[in-house]
């Protein structure tokens, strides 16, 4: 007799992003994913880890455009994450449903964009009025 495992299932989910350098007006970025599952028994056992990886190719159409380092760590940590999370999500589910676990699936990726940094602000010398005004 085979043991079935049935939830709720407790999902964790992380990703990353690599780019490499330009070549040919070419931007490679690959994106990976990682999802493990864990079943609802104290302490939680490790069902599954599925790890994947997606090769995105970004075909930069002006030659002379040379984007900054911050600008392409921002493009593959949201763009390229956002524009395979699909793919990601499919994969994860269809996996899990030919192991026969019934999981919920993953959700839509949601990008929140980090806070602004609050600029420094000088303290005054004891005695000395600081102006609000910058």
């Amino acid at each position: 007799m085979e043991a079935k495992s049935t939830g709720p299932f407790s999902l964790r989910v992380s990703h990353n992003s690599v780019a490499n350098a330009i070549l040919d007006g070419v931007l490679r970025i690959e994106g990976r994913f990682q999802v493990q599952g864990y079943d609802s028994a104290s302490p939680p056992a490790l069902l599954f880890n599925i790890e994947c990886a997606f090769d995105l190719d970004y075909e930069i159409q002006d030659e002379s455009f040379e984007p900054s380092a911050a600008s392409i760590a921002a493009f593959k940590d949201g763009n390229a994450i956002f524009n395979c999370w699909p793919y990601a999500r499919e994969l994860v589910n269809s996996l899990t449903s030919r192991m026969d676990l019934h999981v919920p699936a993953l959700p839509f990726l949601r990008m929140v964009p980090k806070a602004p940094t609050p600029p420094a602000t000088s303290e005054a010398e004891p005695g000395e009025a600081s102006d609000p005004r910058g």
